[in-house]
């Protein structure tokens, strides 16, 4: 048996990782990101650690030096990512004089507390699509 494993050949102290899966690959709201936000969702996904959900926090700041974009392209990638259903704000963070803290948030794929996962992005659907040409039309 290799050193680092238990009897069932598991890792014991490996590395941890992200796991996204396949339905949120493929989903209309994935495909219609853009990247800044998938990067920060990748950013909010690797600090969730099993038990913390809706308790992760991550300020426009830090999500801007940690992806290396700008502060405003980072705040528009967290709007998107709440609108599109991939997050929600549990505690609104401040900038306050004496009080500064970063929002906190909730993965929508992951429960959340004894609530089970909502995964709202699977029922988003773009706002621009137009009809086809026979919409509406009776066939004779």
């Amino acid at each position: 048996m290799a050193r680092g494993h238990n009897r069932k050949g598991r890792s014991r102290n490996g590395p941890s990782f992200i796991q996204v899966p396949h339905y949120l690959l493929r989903s209309a709201a994935w495909l219609a990101l853009k990247p800044q936000a998938r990067a920060i969702y990748i950013e909010l996904a690797a600090r969730f650690n099993g038990s913390n959900n809706g308790q992760i926090a991550l300020s426009v700041r830090d999500a801007a030096q940690s992806c290396n974009i700008a502060k405003d392209t980072a705040a528009r990638a967290f709007q998107e990512l709440i609108e599109k259903g991939f997050i929600a704000i549990v505690t609104g963070g401040s900038f306050g004089y004496k009080l500064r803290h970063a929002s906190e948030y909730r993965l929508t794929d992951h429960p959340h507390g004894e609530d089970r996962a909502t995964k709202d992005f699977m029922s988003w659907r773009p706002e621009n699509l137009k009809p086809g040409p026979n919409s509406g039309q009776k066939c004779p």
